[in-house]
């Protein structure tokens, strides 16, 4: 398989490079969601790679500054990420310094295509978001799923990991866990062997290691999970081309 980066393989079309009303680009802050480095990568790719052999190619969206697809390369994990804001680019801080071939910044709920060689949908065998759904504007919702079916084929595994509290810089944040669950389940089917347990709760995940101030914000909340955080894994419902 070819190395699957930015304009060599795969090619990204966009008339909306950067999220301009997302809090988390216009905001100055110094240690925003943008400008952070995210976590490391590799547990959860080789997590991956075992529950799912033969998958290699991952798209994560909302990247930040591409820490995340940065480490999966390591452990062979054909990784590429797209950021909505491009204040890490101008800073040329983490994977845009490093690799820059395997990030770009894309507002993704804004339509978005990425290509082959040939002009192609480049399907991906994962599609990941970490923290970032809750930063989309409610009325954009609905081309954001369908930017997601756009890079899934029939075999593509969803990640979701979407924070169900809010702050200044969610534009979708404070939604209930059963209506972001109702807005997942319309458009993709839900793996719940994956995203609950036995008795019904949201299973933990070995990608976040939910910090203190979040379970005090679970336990406040009374919600019957883990954390303030969802993990939702998804694959495409009918058989997409």
């Amino acid at each position: 398989m070819n190395e699957v980066t930015f304009d060599n393989d795969i090619f990204l079309k966009t008339d909306f490079p950067v999220a301009l009303d997302s809090p988390d680009h216009y905001e100055e802050i110094s240690d925003g969601a943008t400008l952070f480095e995210g976590w490391d990568g590799v547990e959860f790719a080789q997590y991956l790679m075992k529950l799912f052999p033969g998958h290699k190619t991952l798209i994560d969206l909302g990247t930040a500054c591409g820490k995340v697809p940065l480490s999966m390369r390591n452990v062979g994990m054909l990784s590429v990420g797209l950021e909505g804001s491009d204040k890490g680019k101008n800073l040329e801080i983490g994977c845009w310094s490093i690799r820059p071939e395997l990030i770009r910044s894309c507002d993704i709920s804004r339509p978005f295509y990425i290509a082959d060689k040939d002009g192609n949908d480049f399907k991906f065998d994962f599609v990941i978001s970490y923290a970032t759904f809750e930063h989309i504007h409610p009325d954009r919702m609905d081309i954001l799923w369908e930017n997601i079916k756009r890079l899934m084929h029939k075999d593509s595994i969803g990640m979701f990991n979407i924070d169900i509290g809010c702050n200044i810089y969610h534009l979708s944040g404070g939604v209930a866990q059963v209506e972001w669950q109702r807005r997942i389940e319309n458009n993709f089917e839900l793996l719940k062997d994956l995203t609950f347990a036995e008795d019904g709760q949201f299973r933990d995940h070995p990608y976040y290691r939910p910090t203190p101030s979040d379970r005090v914000y679970a336990k406040t909340h009374n919600l019957p999970f883990y954390s303030g955080r969802t993990f939702w894994w998804v694959k495409p419902k009918g058989n997409p081309k």
